[in-house]
């Protein structure tokens, strides 16, 4: 298996922001699982890459897909 350089962020969220990255999330999963008629569960990581994808595209800068890929040694679950 490839070993990828990752660099770990972290951030500080109040009570009340956790829960809300945590409804998003929820809300997210069910639009989506809605969509393609599946149950599914985007991870914190997974959904905050795809927030900084999408602004870069918003914002025209670049964000290269090069971070690991899902099922790698860090993955935890889908």
């Amino acid at each position: 298996m490839a070993r990828h350089n990752t660099i770990r962020k972290y951030y500080d969220l109040s009570a009340a922001q956790s829960a809300d990255l945590d409804t998003m999330i929820t809300k997210y999963n069910a639009e989506v699982g809605k969509v393609l008629g599946l149950d599914i569960t985007i991870s914190h990581a997974e959904f905050i890459r795809a927030l900084l994808r999408k602004h870069a595209q918003d914002t025209g800068q670049a964000w290269p897909d090069d971070y690991p890929t899902p099922g790698g040694r860090r993955r935890r679950s889908l």
